[in-house]
Order: C-alpha cells, then sequence, then structure tokens
C-alpha cells in the first residue's frame, strides 16, 4: 500500500470522528431498547456513512474499510434483510467501539494495517451473509504505472524482428511451464522460465504492461524454493502466458495495456512474506513497498493483540495509580536514604507495597518495566534476609525506580501498554534519564557554588552524595555502566568530604569540576547521537577520579555493574516503550562545551560576591560604631 497517509490530518479528524461514532452507538442503543423505532437505524447509518466518508478523505484504507463494512451492516439493519437481527446489531456495536481504538493505535503506531482488522471485517462480512474476505483481498502492495508510449517509441517494436522474438520467448514459457507442470526436471524448467521472464523485463519493463515482468521474475526465484507447485501457481502461469499472446496477437499496441493489477498482485503475494533473498525478491520488495503492504504472521499478531487490549483511557486510569504507588514507595525509600528511618525496616515496610505494584504491571503486561521491578523487589528481599542494607543498595534500588516511574509516565502519555522501538535509537525512557541526570548534575553544580561561597560549609553538600548514586543507579539500566561508575566515585568523593569536613583546595576543586563537566558534557552529546558521545571524554573523567583518589573504588564499581543481573537490561527491543514523558524541559538545557570554564567561574564570581558583601557588611558595621 503507498505511503500516502497524512497522520496530520488523522490527528485533526479524530475528535470529530470520535463524535460521530459515539451518536452512532447511542442512536444504536436507543434502538436496542426500543425495536420498534426503526428512524434510530437510519440516523445510525448516517453516522457511519460520515465517519466512512471522512476516513476516505484522509486516505487510511484499513479504517475506511471498516467503517464501510459497518455502514453495510447499518444499512441492512435499517432494511431489515439480516438473517440474525440481534447478533448483526452485537457485532456493529462492537465494531463502533473498536474503531477509536483502532485509529488511536494507527497514530501512535503510524501503520495503518488493514489485515489487522481481519477478523471483525469478516464478522460484519458474516452478520450480512456476504462472503469472507482473504488476505489476499487486504494486501495492497504499492503498484505504480509505467507512462505510455509514443508512436514513435512504439514503431520500434512494429517489426518482424520484433514478432520472431516473441513468438521465440512464449515457445520458450510454453515449453518451461509444460515441463514444470509434468515434473519433468522441474528445477531445470524453474530456471528457464526465469530466464524468459528476464528477457521480458529486460526488454519490456519500461512499458505499461511490463509492470507485470519484475514480479514475474521474483515469483520464479520463489519457484525454486518450493518442492511442489501449488495449484494457484498455475493460474497465475496461465495469466502470463495470456499477456505474452496478447502481444503476438495485437503487436505493439498491446504494451501500452497496463498489466492486471490483480495479477500483479497475486504474484507480489507469494513472495511478500518470504524468508528467501534474490535479486529480483530485493527489487520488488523496494519497488512495492512489501514490508509494509503484508506484515509477518507475528507483526499482525502483536497488533491485534494490542487491538484487543483496554483502550486509552483504560490504560492511563492503571498507569496513573501504578505511578502514584510508586510515588509514595519512593517518597518513603527518600526517607531511609536521607537517615531519618531505619533503612532495613524501611524495606521490610516497603516488600508488600513494591509486590503489590509487581502483581499489577504482571495483570497488565507491563513487560520491561515488570522486570525491572521485580529485579528491585528480589532484592529488597535478599538485602531484609541477610540483615544488612547499605546506602548504596538504597541509592541503585531508588535509580532503578526512578527509570520506571519515567517510563510508565511516558505510556501514560501515549496510551499503549506496549511499543516497538527501533534497535538503533534512544527511547524517550532514556532521554528521560537523561534529562533528569542534567537536572541532577546541575543542582550538584549548586550545592558546590553554595559551599564554597559559604566559606566551605559541608552542610551544603548533604543531599550530593544521594543524587550522584540515584541517577548512577538509573544510568545502570540504560546501561551506561561508565556513566554509573563515574557517578558513583563522584558521590564518594563528596561524601568523604562531609565525614572530614575538608576545605577543599582549588586545585581540587578544579580536578572535580572536570568530572562533573565532563559527565554533563557526555549525557548531553549520547542524547543527540548515542553512537558518537565520545568515549575520550569520560577516559578525561577516569582521569580527574584518580587525582581525586578514587580511581580503585571506581574500578571496582564499574566491575560490579558490568555483573548485575540481565533482567533490568534491555535486551528484546519490542518490550520497550517507544514513546515516554514528552513533556518538561530539563533544568539544563544549554550547551555543556565550556561548562568546567562556567562551573570555575561561577564559584569564582559568588565567591567574590560573598566576600564583597562582607566587607560592605564589616563597613558598614565599623561606621555605625563609629557614630
Amino acid at each position: 500500500m503507498a505511503m500516502s497517509q497524512d497522520y496530520i490530518a488523522l490527528e485533526w479528524v479524530k475528535g470529530e470522528i470520535h463524535e460521530t461514532l459515539q451518536q452512532a452507538q447511542q442512536s444504536l442503543e436507543i434502538f436496542s431498547e426500543s425495536p420498534e423505532d426503526r428512524s434510530r437505524l437510519k440516523f445510525c447509518f448516517n453516522y457511519l456513512h460520515q465517519v466512512h466518508g471522512t476516513l476516505q478523505m484522509v486516505e487510511f484504507f484499513g479504517a475506511a474499510l471498516l467503517a464501510e463494512e459497518m455502514e453495510a451492516v447499518a444499512a441492512a439493519l435499517y432494511e431489515g434483510k439480516l438473517p440474525d437481527e440481534r447478533a448483526g446489531l452485537e457485532i456493529l456495536m462492537q465494531a463502533i467501539i473498536q474503531l477509536p481504538h483502532y485509529l488511536d493505535h494507527v497514530k501512535v503506531g503510524q501503520r495503518d494495517l488493514p489485515i489487522v482488522l481481519l477478523p471483525i471485517l469478516n464478522e460484519l462480512r458474516s452478520a450480512r451473509g456476504e462472503n469472507l474476505l482473504s488476505e489476499t483481498a487486504l494486501f495492497k502492495p504499492a503498484i505504480g504505472r509505467n507512462p505510455q508510449l509514443s508512436q514513435a517509441k512504439l514503431a520500434r517494436y512494429h517489426t518482424d524482428e520484433f514478432q520472431q522474438w516473441i513468438r521465440k520467448v512464449r515457445q520458450m514459457l510454453q515449453a518451461a511451464v509444460a515441463q514444470l507442470l509434468q515434473d519433468k526436471k522441474p528445477d531445470v524448467a524453474k530456471q528457464y522460465l526465469l530466464k524468459v521472464f528476464t528477457r521480458l523485463e529486460n526488454a519490456l519493463g519500461h512499458t505499461p504492461m511490463g509492470v507485470v515482468w519484475l514480479p514475474a521474475m521474483a515469483f520464479c526465484e520463489w519457484l525454486q524454493y518450493q518442492q511442489h507447485l501449488p495449484a494457484s501457481a498455475k493460474v497465475v502461469l496461465k495469466d502470463l502466458d495470456g499477456l505474452v499472446r496478447l502481444i503476438i496477437k495485437n503487436g505493439a499496441p498491446a504494451l501500452n495495456q497496463p498489466a492486471s493489477d490483480e495479477l500483479v498482485k497475486n504474484l507480489l503475494f507469494y513472495v511478500a512474506r518470504t524468508q528467501f533473498e534474490g535479486e529480483a525478491i530485493k527489487a520488488v520488495f523496494d519497488k512495492f513497498s512489501l514490508g509494509s503492504a503484508l506484515p509477518s504472521e507475528a507483526e499482525i499478531q502483536q497488533e491485534r493483540d494490542a487491538l484487543a487490549g483496554p483502550d486509552r483511557d483504560t490504560v492511563s486510569h492503571v498507569l496513573t495509580a501504578l505511578v502514584e504507588e510508586l510515588t509514595l514507595i519512593k517518597e518513603k525509600l527518600d526517607l531511609a536514604v536521607r537517615g531519618d528511618t531505619d533503612c532495613l525496616d524501611a524495606l521490610r515496610d516497603l516488600a508488600p507495597a513494591t509486590k503489590q505494584v509487581c502483581d499489577t504491571m504482571a495483570v497488565v503486561g507491563l513487560g520491561m518495566p515488570l522486570q525491572v521491578m521485580q529485579a528491585q523487589h528480589a532484592d529488597m528481599n535478599s538485602l531484609v534476609d541477610i540483615g544488612k542494607v547499605s546506602q548504596q543498595d538504597l541509592f541503585d534500588i531508588a535509580g532503578a525506580f526512578l527509570y520506571v516511574e519515567a517510563t510508565l509516565t511516558g505510556m501514560i502519555h501515549e496510551g499503549k501498554l506496549i511499543e516497538q522501538v527501533n534497535q538503533s535509537s534512544l527511547t524517550e525512557a532514556h532521554k528521560a534519564v537523561l534529562r533528569e541526570a542534567r537536572n541532577v548534575l546541575e543542582q550538584v553544580k549548586d550545592s558546590i557554588v553554595a559551599y564554597v561561597s559559604k566559606q566551605w560549609d559541608v552542610q551544603e553538600l548533604h543531599d550530593v552524595p544521594a543524587l550522584l548514586h540515584t541517577i548512577a543507579g538509573s544510568f545502570g539500566m540504560i546501561p551506561l555502566n561508565r556513566v554509573a561508575a563515574a557517578l558513583h566515585g563522584a558521590g564518594q568523593y563528596v561524601d568523604h568530604v562531609i565525614q572530614t569536613n575538608t576545605k577543599t583546595d582549588w586545585a581540587t576543586l578544579d580536578s572535580f569540576a572536570d568530572v562533573i563537566s565532563g559527565i554533563e558534557y557526555f549525557v548531553e552529546r549520547y542524547s543527540e547521537n548515542p553512537a558518537n558521545a565520545g568515549e575520550d571524554i569520560l577516559d578525561r573523567v577516569f582521569d580527574s577520579l584518580k587525582e581525586l583518589g578514587y580511581e580503585t573504588d571506581v574500578e571496582e564499581v564499574a566491575e560490579t555493574l558490568l555483573k548485575q543481573p540481565a533482567e533490568p537490561v534491555v535486551e528484546n527491543p519490542d518490550e520497550v516503550i517507544d514513546q515516554v514523558l514528552s513533556g518538561g524541559e530539563p533544568v539544563h538545557n544549554h550547551p555543556v562545551k565550556d561548562s568546567h570554564e562556567a562551573l570555575t567561574t561561577i564559584i569564582e564570581n559568588r565567591v567574590t560576591e560573598t566576600a564583597e558583601t562582607a566587607e560592605t557588611a564589616e563597613t558598614a558595621e565599623t561606621a555605625e560604631t563609629a557614630e
């Protein structure tokens, strides 16, 4: 099917379609309660007719086909032509409810796949006593048209030589088909068929009729892998022979007669799902957009499962409740991280709530977020059983919860439980972690500035280790283990400064600024292009950490992260959420190439301001005393 759909136009009309379908549903419900009032069926028909026209206008074939079948059932109901009126009412009501859900599905997935609707379409047709549709009927490859040949170009084929050539080609075709039908050296016969259609493609592929010869070549490549000739393939070969016979009979003018779309479509249908590769097969996949015209069985089943799931409102309610529950868990965990409550008691109290969140996710089928939550729940139980919990353990759990919360929030925005992403793309869930990282780093810089400006008051650094360790745990979910290790090292250094109440010298502060600015710059580059973020930047970060005296601890943390269980790591991109957290700009959203200089300048300026303020205050106090 030609990818001409306008998804912006769909967004414009989707609200109107939804309202019109609600009116159709209300009319059908009134008729169901009062069968004597058949005028309601007329209203329902008119509403569906309006929806059908709108979907045709925006060129969404699958949705328009469903609306057309719904309209036909409504018309049959009004005219009293349905064999089973009650069954017809039920299936029509089901279709009216399903169409808005399908449009939401199309908008998010950017794919209008009529074949996904085949079950409901055939239910509607069955209610009217019509023949059921096959997959072939919904197969819509992008069949183009070759321009008509001018009389001057046609004159090239008004020759005896061309007639002799086309007759010889047909003789080869008939001989190969006969040999294939008689099962005499079928492999040789298939090779001859491919040669015949290759000659026709090379000589006549540019003509209006010639659209058919490349698909015929791909069909022959597909035949080479078949042990037996399908009965339907015999009909296709007969039709192809008929085209060659038409050229012989009518001469050059026959070349300007386009080949039947049905014949081209039948040829393409054979190869649309093949796993075999040949030059012609690859060519038709590109030329006729077969990848989007007929998805695989697994893709179709996945799309149908998603369509059969809860609608967007239901998804939003469930996910909102999960986020609220997760927020409460995070708040209690934060108290334990800050030391306001006993860590072991906190984990023991939170385990049942975490288990409830996991159970809800399992029922809804949340995939990747569920795996992360289950891993954290297992870790919490293990720590409680051991009877020993460190703050580092709490930081890791909090980081994982942050990742899950970001993922669920984005799923609420998109109204989807499962979303596919390209394997090479950066998911919005990951982008949410990166945005949060930039916010955290900005807070860390503010805390360092306050620490210096208040004469190295370590109380200003109290929240910094928790901030760094928590976001490090989130980076472990992506996973960016080197960034996580660097953040752990920075957090350990700040924690050491707090514990020893150290007055940091400017050289050491400069090294720490290198660490923060380097991580910040790497995160910024990774957000723009994960494949070219610059590992050398992290090398310099680790060099600065060594200057701070934390090279051994950093390496140990990195090794630990690399050996973590695989559950939280994204292995199957089909289970990852494609759209997460569309809104909310980070506090720090400017280029950070000069972040180190900026941080140093901010610190120096703030210290200068503090000194000037102190000097002014002292002068004022002296003057006041003198008076």
